[in-house]
């Protein structure tokens, strides 16, 4: 199930979780990135579960209902 994914199409080669929201990777280019998903997602999703499922089912490409943030 995807949550949350990024804005940017990477062909990523390595990946190490940093923490829970937190993810260090690396693409073929020899690029380092850190991405973190929003805080707050937890807390929405519980809010309305059936909201989230339903865009997650579409299958289309970025179409995650959040989008994580690059730092």
């Amino acid at each position: 199930m995807e949550l949350a994914d990024d804005i940017l199409p990477r062909w990523v080669s390595a990946s190490c979780l940093a923490d829970y929201h937190t993810v260090v990777a690396a693409d073929k280019f020899e690029n380092i990135f850190v991405t973190r998903v929003p805080l707050d997602i937890d807390e929405e999703q519980e809010e309305h579960p059936f909201e989230f499922k339903m865009k997650m089912d579409q299958g289309c490409m970025n179409g995650a209902p959040f989008k994580v943030i690059l730092i």
